[in-house]
Order: C-alpha cells, then structure tokens, then sequence
C-alpha cells in the first residue's frame, strides 16, 4: 500500500525549496547518502570536517555519516552542500543540452 507523501516543513513548502538531509525522515537517510555521493565523495567531505583521514571503511563511514545527518551537525551541512553542488552540476548540465522550451526529455517517462 502507497503512503500519501508527507507534507514539506512551513518554511521549505513557502520558499519552494527542497527539504535539508536534518528536516528528512530517519528512514531517507541512507538511500540519500548511499545514492547521491559517491563514496569519494563523502569520504573527502567527511575528511575535510574532521580536520584529518577518516579510518572507518566504507560501509562505516555511510553508517557514520548517515548518524551524523540525522540532526543538524557541521558534517549535515558539509554533506548538504555537497548534494546541492552535485544537483547544480547536473540541471547545468542537462539545461546546457537542452534545444527546445522544455526539459521533459532529461526526466524518466514515468514522471511526464
């Protein structure tokens, strides 16, 4: 069974910004982290917050980093600006193909 998608935070459903990796669900964490960074990635942002090399694996680290992203830390907005450099590059990008009016063609069919 589908859940109604829950409704965004006064302050982001006003602005019509995206919702921080903090304001989240606990459950959206890890598909977020695990998905969207690639592991050098986050290793090198997790590294540079630190001060110094981070010893943990990988799978430590995503663990680590998935904890660390629950409330707002200075390793959640390290990562959060992260995400938010990797979407710019990535609607430049696609807006930079782009020969007609529209976008539609960079999204899957499904949410045409």
């Amino acid at each position: 069974m589908l859940r109604e998608p829950e409704a965004l935070p006064a302050d982001a459903s006003a602005t019509g910004s995206r919702r921080r990796l903090w304001e989240l669900d606990g459950h959206a964490h890890c598909p977020v982290v695990g998905v969207c960074l690639p592991l050098a990635a986050l290793r090198r942002v997790t590294n540079k917050v630190l001060g110094g090399d981070a010893l943990a694996g990988d799978y430590e680290l995503h663990c680590g980093v998935i904890a660390e992203c629950k409330p707002r830390t200075p390793l959640a907005e390290a990562v959060q600006k992260q995400l938010d450099a990797a979407r710019r590059r990535w609607s430049t990008r696609c807006w930079a193909r782009c020969t007609c009016c529209s976008t539609t063609w960079a999204w899957p069919p499904v949410w045409n």
